[in-house]
């Protein structure tokens, strides 16, 4: 992760993610019959668009509770936006499951 991220994030926000939160979340890039695409640079759209949300979600500029509901949407959203216009490689509507409380 360090290798994706910036160290700028606000640590009690990073505590109320990573320590604090409990449940499950289970998320996939790419629907049933659709493809996970990436680029040599920045490695999975999705991936990389996750890194961004998380990073965005525990900036000292945030305000309001971190949610893990956000990262995750923005993720997708990200993503999504990212492919639906490239060659070869089909829009990636992510999907994902989470109780997370």
């Amino acid at each position: 992760m360090a290798s994706r991220m910036h160290a700028n994030g606000n640590s009690s926000r990073l505590k109320k993610l990573f320590i604090e939160s409990r449940g499950n979340l289970i998320a996939a890039a790419a629907q049933l019959n659709e493809t996970s695409c990436g680029s040599t640079d920045d490695g999975g759209y999705f991936t990389s668009s996750f890194f961004a949300s998380l990073n965005k979600e525990t900036s000292q500029l945030q305000n309001g509770e971190p949610s893990w509901d956000t990262i995750i949407k923005g993720s997708i959203e990200s993503a999504r936006y990212k492919t639906q216009y490239l060659r070869g490689c089909g829009t990636q509507n992510g999907i994902y499951s989470s109780d997370m409380k």
